[in-house]
């Protein structure tokens, strides 16, 4: 049906089966601009980036993979024929600044385009007509597409094309995005519930990755990632409703993450409170009475009550038949009535306690992490001090626009990463539930002496923080796991 029906498209798959969106990786080049004493140095290295697009819309994301996250770049709205640049760095280093990245602009969109348009036209050929009814598309099958590159890279671009969708460039040395990009911005203010405005960060912000040590080979090592996210209220319990468990509620707003390699000393400590009560028989028997008496006026039976009141004074009676409970009985009520121990001073003996350890609830689990950071130049210690500035910024509470409230600070959810791998937490570790940081202390100078680099960045952080998790752990999260659970 339409011009590139017959377009190689075999670099891109299906995100699930029968979905409308598709994948595929492409190898770019990246020019990363680093200042190291004073001289700006350029480095042009490749990269892999990963396209999605929606083939039934025509709109897609470019975006930075490697094993441990995606940064969105930018995004194509077809509907307006408008990208948004979410990424102001990336889209630097691989789409501007120079002649060479802005073809690689144009090549890139051409060829996500092209390939868009073929996979509709070979799997949603009912959404075709109007695909290429839109301003970005139409031009494209009628060979008028005016920001086309030049002769030299033709439709075919045959040196311009994905790889094999499950093909992944990169490893945990890759650099992403910096947030300090934004420090001069100005936060965006939001009216949430209750009527209170917050200031909130720009979303370029939003899914930064930070990793330290800068260069690490790809050997296999565990990793312990920690991403912030904002904290939602729980709300208040009900009878009838609980309160929303914590990672359903929380965990829907990424912020930055920080990765960092497993330090020793793993451990957890899980406990419950159980505590002494006593239920001596008199009380035992007028909790009974009071709970048949709301029972029956709950229901509006007051035949029931009547029986348990005579049921209870029966019980009574039958005590004081016995001459020394008898006495017992009478020296207890006066006692109570005095608040003196009338029984032990009359009759020499006590009420049966029945005492009895209990539960009386769990205990929330705390967490502390130590960290050594060590950079071996001026560019690693950049990357150290923005991490430490990531946590105490997550860490601190957020002023409302006219400071009369503060917001809650920023909640973290820990995982220990097997072996490079993002989407695999360590089978053999225990998973941590959404966290609150309760203390973020720096050291300065660890090593007991004041040593820095040329540029004043200091050659060693001692750095300590301690979480406690937001809610306890229940039986129940046990269940139909086959990793070591919480």
């Amino acid at each position: 049906m339409g011009k590139y029906k017959d377009k190689d498209t075999s670099g891109w798959e299906e995100t699930s089966v029968g979905a409308a969106t598709y994948d595929a990786n492409y190898t770019l080049n990246q020019t990363k601009n680093t200042t190291i004493k004073g001289q700006n140095t350029s480095k042009k290295e490749k990269a892999t980036l990963k396209i999605t697009t929606n083939i039934e819309n025509g709109n897609y994301e470019v975006k930075k993979t490697t094993n441990v996250g995606e940064t969105v770049i930018y995004s194509y709205d077809a509907s307006t024929n408008k990208k948004t640049v979410k990424d102001s760095t990336l889209y630097g280093e691989f789409f501007a600044g120079s002649s060479e990245n802005d073809n690689q602009l144009k090549n890139l969109n051409l060829s996500v385009k092209t390939s868009t348009l073929s996979l509709t036209d070979k799997n949603r050929k009912n959404y075709y007509s109007s695909l290429i009814g839109k301003d970005g598309y139409g031009p494209l099958e009628n060979n008028t597409e005016a920001s086309s590159p030049s002769a030299n890279t033709s439709d075919k671009q045959t040196d311009f094309a994905p790889q094999p969708a499950n093909t992944v460039e990169g490893d945990l040395t890759t650099t992403t995005t910096d947030p300090d990009v934004n420090v001069n911005k100005e936060l965006k203010a939001v009216t949430v519930a209750g009527g209170a405005t917050e200031f909130r960060e720009p979303i370029a912000n939003r899914g930064t990755v930070y990793r330290y040590p800068r260069e690490i080979p790809n050997l296999g090592y565990d990793f312990i990632k920690i991403t912030a996210y904002n904290y939602v209220a729980s709300g208040l319990p009900t009878l009838r409703n609980q309160r929303t468990s914590d990672s359903s509620r929380v965990l829907t707003d990424p912020l930055e993450t920080v990765i960092l390699p497993l330090q020793p000393n793993i451990s957890t400590s899980q406990s419950v409170d159980w505590g002494g009560d006593k239920l001596d028989a008199i009380k035992g028997e007028l909790a009974s009475l009071a709970a048949g008496a709301i029972v029956g006026i709950g229901e509006m039976d007051m035949k029931k009550v009547i029986e348990t009141i005579t049921d209870s004074a029966q019980n009574f009676g039958f005590a004081a038949m016995d001459p020394d409970t008898s006495a017992a009985l009478v020296a207890y009520f006066a006692g109570q009535a005095v608040g003196a121990n009338v029984q032990g001073r009359s009759t020499g003996n006590v009420i049966n306690p029945n005492l009895e350890l209990l539960f009386t609830g769990p205990r929330l689990r705390t967490f502390q992490f130590n960290f050594r950071f060590t950079p071996r130049d001026e560019v690693e210690a950049m990357t150290v001090r923005k991490i430490i500035k990531t946590f105490k910024r997550n860490f601190s509470p957020q002023r409302s626009t006219t400071g009369l409230f503060l917001k809650t600070p920023r909640v973290f959810q820990i995982e220990y990463i097997f072996n490079n791998e993002q989407s695999k937490s360590h089978p053999f570790l225990n998973k941590i539930k959404p966290c609150a940081m309760t203390a973020f202390n720096v050291n300065y100078t660890p090593d007991g002496s004041y040593s820095t680099y040329q540029d004043g960045s200091m050659t060693s952080y001692g750095v300590s923080m301690s979480f406690g998790e937001l809610q306890p752990i229940y039986a129940d999260e046990y269940d139909s796991t086959d990793d070591m659970g919480f």
